[in-house]
């Protein structure tokens, strides 16, 4: 009978195995703002919120709506905040009017908020377990 012995580092020649962990930490971002001051015959009925990666370049369409002013962005219902980026954020309030005035569905923006969200931290993986071997009897 003849007995070899193969290390485990000998097999790894033939095999390559990269391993990448990051844990991820959730984050959320929370808004809030003062409601526009109240106007003879206009009615507020609500709040569009925009949000951008560049600063002061926000699209035509809202992020998101509220009912009431604040909103929490990233939630776990809706995990939209990514770990290492930077959003811009403003908000306009949607309005009505009666039958003697009329005007824009909308105020102007607000001023831009910047909510920069930390980078996820990387963990160290262990060392390898020791040198594996093998005995072929």
């Amino acid at each position: 009978m003849t007995r070899r012995l193969f290390s485990l580092n000998t097999m790894l020649l033939y095999f390559a195995l990269a391993v990448s962990c990051h844990a991820q930490t959730a984050h959320t971002v929370s808004l809030n703002w003062i409601a526009p001051t109240a106007q003879p015959g206009v009615t507020i009925t609500g709040y569009n919120v925009y949000r951008s990666t560049t600063t002061g370049v926000f699209s035509a369409t809202p992020y998101a709506t509220s009912a009431t002013t604040s909103f929490v962005d990233g939630t776990l219902a809706a995990p939209t905040v990514v770990n290492g980026s930077t959003y811009f954020y403003v908000v306009t309030a949607k309005v009505t009017y009666d039958a003697t005035h009329t005007g824009p569905a909308e105020t102007p923006q607000s001023n831009q908020a910047t909510a920069v969200i930390p980078p996820n931290p990387t963990v160290v993986v262990p060392n390898a377990p020791g040198t594996l071997t093998t005995i072929v009897n």
